[in-house]
């Protein structure tokens, strides 16, 4: 008995872009090389696939989580650089994409503003983190950054 069919059926799976039936395939390789007492090998496999079809599944960094998790058991399983590289891609993705996602130039404003009440307030410990948030939001806004450095 071997997972190695189920692993490769995933793979076939991955590529003709029916990432559900692969993930399936993946957690049935898991569960069976476990039952099998498998390599550690084709188990860390199974999970990188699995953490692969998530990837390409993804549309927004919340969906980058549950790839991010596949990859580190597949990790804690076996350390195969190629897995470690893909993880550390979905990290750097998923935090473009919260970062892109926050950016938001009208709350910026709007921060920005409640900066400006707080520091005509004299209430500066305020005033500086709503400037903050303002600069989180657009970064861009030079304007932010000069007000909170007064």
């Amino acid at each position: 008995e071997d997972i190695s069919y189920i692993t490769n059926r995933a793979a076939v799976y991955l590529e003709m872009e029916k990432y559900d039936e692969c993930i399936k395939d993946c957690d049935n390789a898991v569960e069976r090389g476990r039952e099998l007492h498998s390599d550690f090998k084709m188990i860390a496999k199974a999970l990188t696939r699995k953490g692969t079809a998530y990837v390409k599944m993804a549309k927004c960094a919340k969906d980058y989580e549950p790839a991010i998790e596949a990859f580190n058991k597949a990790l804690t399983e076996h350390r195969n650089p190629d897995t470690l590289k893909k993880l550390n891609e979905a990290q750097r993705t998923k935090k473009e994409l919260e970062q892109k996602e926050y950016f938001d130039p009208s709350i910026a404003d709007e921060e920005r503003e409640k900066g400006n009440e707080f520091f005509k307030a004299q209430q500066y410990p305020d005033a500086i983190k709503h400037y903050t948030e303002a600069i989180k939001r657009n970064p861009h806004d030079v304007k932010v950054y000069s007000n909170r450095a007064a």
